[in-house]
């Protein structure tokens, strides 16, 4: 429905360029397949070392015993004990906490998006988001929480490296027991903020007419980029963009919508309003979209 949608594109929290809904959609989507797909990836290894990593305790069967339990387990088989080599959990937790950076940018979108100003999302879930003082609020909740638990994973997984880098000797005094509450908190946190922002993208709606009222905030100004490619032809490159520069200055500095301007430029009200139709403006957005779709078609089983 929203695939091809124009929208206002923004950069340094400033309208840019258009993009469409889809696009800013499957950039969502990326990241986070990205993510997922890395800690598909992640293959823990089987510890068994005896105390020093020795298997001195098997009677010389250790790396056969080492190898049946791996395959029984469906663990990777490490050449050496693991003790203080902590490169796997370092792994581990590094992956989670891009994971849970993923989510935290879908996230702060979907707030940003839907702030009252904007008003180009909400979450649709009848009795939740309310205040107890200010009835009209409708706070996006699921998308709060998970920007919430994005925000707590870095910590925890600096907690992970920082234990990680001070294993000593065959067995670590501190260092190894660190690990135990940052990574159980790190994959409940990163688990949590995953599951919130599930809720939150189940629940969304798209208000058509802030989107396309967010287009029309400058009077045209997001369009200037393509006014100047649109004339090019017929103007020159230079000339083009110093017509174009000068209206987009006299709109801001007049306080005037860029259309008016332009088209008292070019005295053609037709050709002003396909420069600055967004839908032209939006490159290859949806063969993007496309691509992104069918290259999530092509890995499913």
């Amino acid at each position: 429905m929203h695939r091809d949608r124009p929208a206002a594109g923004r950069t340094l929290l400033q309208q840019a360029a258009p993009i469409t809904a889809g696009l800013r959609a499957a950039g969502w989507c990326a990241g986070l397949d990205a993510a997922a797909d890395a800690l598909d990836a992640w293959r823990p290894a089987v510890q068994l070392g005896g105390a020093v990593g020795n298997l001195a305790a098997f009677d010389g069967h250790g790396r056969t015993v080492l190898a049946a339990l791996a395959r029984r387990l469906d663990l990777a088989e490490p050449v050496l004990a693991w003790h203080t080599e902590r490169g796997r959990v370092a792994e581990l937790a590094g992956l989670l906490g891009r994971a849970g950076a993923a989510v935290g940018s879908v996230a702060t979108d979907l707030v940003l998006l839907a702030q009252t100003e904007v008003g180009e999302v909400r979450e649709d879930v009848p009795g939740r988001g309310g205040s107890s003082t200010l009835p009209h609020k409708r706070n996006p909740v699921a998308a709060v929480s998970a920007r919430a638990a994005a925000v707590a994973a870095p910590g925890l997984v600096a907690s992970v490296l920082t234990a990680a880098s001070l294993h000593e000797h065959e067995r670590a005094a501190g260092p190894w027991h660190a690990e135990w509450r940052p990574l159980s908190e790190l994959l409940r946190t990163v688990g949590s903020g995953a599951s919130w922002l599930a809720d939150a993208l189940g629940h969304l709606v798209v208000d058509p007419e802030r989107v396309a009222a967010a287009l029309d905030v400058t009077g045209g100004l997001l369009l200037a980029e393509q006014a100047t490619t649109g004339l090019r032809a017929r103007l020159g490159h230079a000339a083009a963009k110093d017509l174009v520069t000068d209206a987009a200055a006299r709109a801001q500095d007049e306080r005037r919508p860029f259309a008016d301007v332009l088209t008292e430029a070019l005295g053609d009200p037709d050709e002003v309003r396909a420069l600055l139709d967004p839908s032209g403006a939006v490159g290859e957005a949806t063969a993007l979209v496309d691509d992104l779709l069918e290259s999530r078609e092509r890995k499913r089983p």
